[in-house]
C-alpha cells in the first residue's frame, strides 16, 4: 500500500533514491515478507517489480567489496541504506558517537596485540582491533571450495591468515619488501601469542566489514568512527529472494537465471547448471554473509543441518597459532594445519572444549527472545515465551 504514495528511484545512478524509502524498497520488503509467509506467488510478483523497474543493478565483480565501504555508498546495487553525512557542528563526544557507527574498527579488526605487527592496521587507518568475530573453519573451507581462489566475493568477504600476514601492507619497508618465502619464517610478522594465539579464530579471518581508512572520510572524527552508509538491503538480496520464490513455485529456469547472475558477478568457479533449494541456501549464505539474513532464514526454513550446528555452537572454540612462535604441543586437541600439513603451513588451529559455558541453540526456546520482566509486570495478560 505504501508503494502507491512513494517516489520511485529515478535511475541506477540516482544516489538520493538509494537513501530514502522508495517504491523499489517497499516492493522488496513486501516480497521478503511474502517469502517468510510462504506466499510465494505474491513474493514473485512484488520482487519482479523491483527487477522490472530497471532502477537497480549488480555492481561489477571488481567493485563487489565497495558495497560495504564508502566508495560504494548509494551505488546502483543499493535498494536502501541509511545516509551518514559529515556535520561540522558535531564533535566526537557531542553527537557523532551516538549518530554513527562508533568503535567499529575495534570490533571488526583482528586482535592487534596478539600479532607482532597488526597486518591490517594500514588498511584500517591506524585503529587497533579486539577480534570480536570468528569464522567457522567449515564455512571458510566450503566457501573457498565453492568460489575458488579468484572469486571477487570470497576475497572481499574472508581472508586466509597467511594471505593477511604475507600480503597486506605494513607500511614498513623492512617487512613489505620481503619475499613470501622470507615471510614464511620471519619473526618480524605473525601471531606471537603462544598461550591464546588468536582465540576463537579459524584459519579464515572476517574481512567484509573490516573498516577501511577511507570509511572515516579522512579521519574527520578520528580513525574509529565510520561514515559510510549503513546498508539495509541491496539488489543481490532481491534477486536471491526472487530466485527462492521461483524455486518454490516450480519455475526453475527463472530461478537459475538469477542465481547464475549472482554467481557470475561473484567470479565464482561454481556456475550452477541446475538449481534447487540447497543451491539457493548455499549461495545466499555466501553472498549475504554478515548482512543480517542468515539467522532468520535458518529459522523459517527449519534447516536441519544448520540448526544442528547451532546446537553445538561454542562447545568447542579454536585457537589460531603460528608455529614460528609456538610449535604444537603433545596435548593439543585436533591440530589442523592451514594447508593440511606442517611442511607447507605456518599457521594451525587447536581446539579447546568450553565445558563451563551454557552454549548452543535450544529448539523451542531460542527462536524467540524473552519478554523482559518489567514488561510482564505491566501486562499480566502476556505469557512468557517457552523456555524462559
Amino acid at each position: 500500500n505504501a508503494a502507491n504514495d512513494l517516489d520511485e528511484r529515478k535511475s541506477k545512478d540516482d544516489k538520493d533514491g538509494a537513501v530514502k524509502v522508495t517504491k523499489g524498497f517497499a516492493w522488496a520488503l513486501a516480497g521478503k515478507a511474502y517469502l517468510f509467509a510462504k506466499q510465494y506467488d505474491k513474493a514473485k510478483i512484488a520482487l519482479k517489480k523491483v527487477i522490472d523497474s530497471k532502477k537497480y543493478d549488480l555492481v561489477p565483480g571488481e567493485k563487489y567489496a565497495d558495497n560495504f565501504h564508502i566508495e560504494g555508498d548509494a551505488n546502483e546495487e543499493k535498494v536502501f541504506e541509511i545516509n551518514f553525512e559529515y556535520n561540522t557542528g558535531k564533535s566526537n563526544w557531542a553527537g557523532m558517537i551516538q549518530r554513527s557507527s562508533w568503535m567499529e574498527t575495534n570490533y571488526w579488526n583482528w586482535r592487534f596485540d596478539h600479532f607482532v605487527v597488526s597486518p591490517n592496521k594500514v588498511y584500517c587507518g591506524g585503529a587497533d582491533g579486539w577480534g570480536g568475530l570468528g569464522v567457522p573453519q567449515w564455512f571458510g573451507d566450503e566457501f573457498h571450495e565453492n568460489d575458488g581462489d579468484h572469486s571477487y566475493r570470497l576475497n572481499a568477504t574472508l581472508k586466509r591468515i597467511d594471505d593477511a600476514v604475507y600480503h597486506m601492507s605494513y607500511g614498513k619497508d623492512e617487512i613489505d619488501k620481503m619475499t613470501d618465502e622470507q615471510k614464511k619464517t620471519s619473526d618480524k610478522i605473525g601471531i606471537n601469542d603462544p598461550v591464546q594465539g588468536l582465540y576463537g579464530n579459524s584459519t579464515w579471518l572476517p574481512f567484509k566489514q573490516v573498516m577501511r581508512a577511507s570509511d572515516t572520510q579522512g579521519k574527520k572524527y578520528g580513525d574509529n568512527i565510520r561514515l559510510n552508509n549503513y546498508l539495509v538491503m541491496r539488489y543481490a538480496e532481491v534477486l536471491l529472494n526472487y530466485a527462492e520464490a521461483c524455486i518454490q513455485t516450480g519455475d526453475l529456469d527463472e530461478a537459475k537465471k538469477y542465481i547464475n547472475k549472482i554467481q557470475e558477478r561473484a567470479g565464482s568457479k561454481t556456475i550452477s547448471e541446475t538449481v534447487d533449494m540447497d543451491v539457493l541456501k548455499k549461495e545466499k549464505s555466501y553472498e549475504l554473509w554478515l548482512e543480517g539474513c542468515r539467522w532468520f532464514d535458518i529459522m523459517r526454513w527449519k534447516d536441519t543441518k544448520a540448526i544442528e550446528r547451532l546446537t553445538k555452537a561454542g562447545t568447542v572454540v579454536p585457537h589460531l597459532f603460528d608455529k614460528v612462535f609456538r610449535a604444537p604441543k603433545a596435548d593439543d586437541q585436533d591440530v589442523n594445519w592451514e594447508y593440511g600439513s606442517e611442511a607447507n603451513s605456518r599457521f594451525y588451529t587447536t581446539n579447546t572444549p568450553e565445558t563451563n559455558f551454557k552454549v548452543g541453540f535450544k529448539e523451542g526456546k531460542h527462536e524467540f527472545f524473552p519478554y523482559p520482566q518489567t514488561v510482564l509486570d505491566k501486562n499480566p495478560n502476556l505469557q512468557q515465551n517457552p523456555g524462559w
